[in-house]
């Protein structure tokens, strides 16, 4: 990652930290990928890696604000439980089998009042884009 990128992501998590939705989505935007192949190689499972990262961000929405050093946030990211601890990526390792995976792409789209209607803090503004 260059360091034009990692600046980028720090500011995202100190507005993040503000409370700024934008930035959030902005982040997911920026991370959605790269914390699915990262569950994905750890699961061996599509959809295991996508209800992974989907819990993983509503740690992340949920800590981000505890957070003191905005520069730590990707290996935070990638360490990521949720608070029950139910549901972190290496628990998630499946066998791989000629049969496991899906050939449909499932996409999700995780946005500040997403994670907020599935228990997160509401930490983030209802700010729309635009405003």
């Amino acid at each position: 990652m260059s360091q034009q990128n990692r600046l980028n992501d720090e500011l995202l998590v100190l507005r993040c930290q503000e409370g700024d939705a934008e930035a959030f989505e902005l982040l997911v935007g920026r991370w959605q990928g790269r914390l699915w192949r990262h569950a994905w190689r750890l699961t061996g499972d599509e959809n295991a890696a996508w209800d992974a990262v989907q819990e993983t961000w509503v740690g992340i929405s949920r800590g981000i604000v505890r957070r003191a050093d905005a520069a730590a946030f990707p290996a935070w990211a990638y360490q990521n439980r949720s608070d029950s601890g139910s549901m972190s990526f290496t628990r998630l390792r499946k066998p791989l089998c000629s049969g496991c995976r899906s050939s449909a792409g499932r996409g999700l789209a995780v946005t500040a009042s997403a994670v907020g209607a599935a228990g997160g803090e509401g930490t983030f503004s209802s700010r729309k884009r635009g405003q």
